[in-house]
Order: C-alpha cells, then sequence, then structure tokens
C-alpha cells in the first residue's frame, strides 16, 4: 500500500491488478488463521474486511485520478485491518 500512494495516477492504474490480488490473498490466509484458531469475528472486523472488499471491487472502474483520490482512504482500511488481526492474534497467544 505505501508504495502504490508514492506512485503517478497512471502507475497506480497499472499496478491495481498485483494490488488486488495481494489484498485478497491478505484477506483469504487472515480469515484461515481466524477459523484454524477457532476465533469469532466482531462486527468491526467484520465491517472492515467488508469495506476492502467493496474497494478491491470498485476500484477498477476508477480512472487514474479517481483511483489516486481514493488510495488514502483505501490505505487506511487496509492499515486498520492488519492492526485489527495483529491485535486478535495477540489475544489468542499464550
Amino acid at each position: 500500500i505505501r508504495m502504490m500512494t508514492g506512485m503517478s495516477p497512471s502507475q497506480m492504474k497499472a499496478a491495481l491488478p498485483m494490488h488486488r490480488q495481494m489484498a485478497a490473498n491478505m484477506l483469504s490466509r487472515m480469515n484461515s488463521e481466524m477459523r484454524t484458531m477457532n476465533m469469532p469475528s466482531d462486527a468491526r472486523w467484520t465491517a472492515t474486511v467488508d469495506s476492502v472488499r467493496q474497494d478491491l471491487a470498485r476500484m477498477p472502474e476508477m480512472s487514474a485520478q479517481e483511483l489516486k483520490a481514493f488510495m488514502p482512504m483505501h490505505s487506511a482500511r487496509i492499515s486498520r485491518l492488519m492492526e485489527t488481526h495483529r491485535k486478535m492474534m495477540n489475544k489468542t497467544k499464550p
């Protein structure tokens, strides 16, 4: 994400397919880890995951300039998701 925020709009648009795949893989891995540890998801987690998925679905339709303007909000959601996941995983460690 940080790498993308420094890109020009056209570079960002070109990197979008790779970003979408990496983000989808991250979501899948996080959900798998939570299932493996029998961790229930809370409303905040579910809402953030849903928001990120909606972002990923909408982003290909955006122009390069729209994508550039949208990326800070998307980046904040990804960061919040990663931080929440880290905190939840740390709670389960002995």
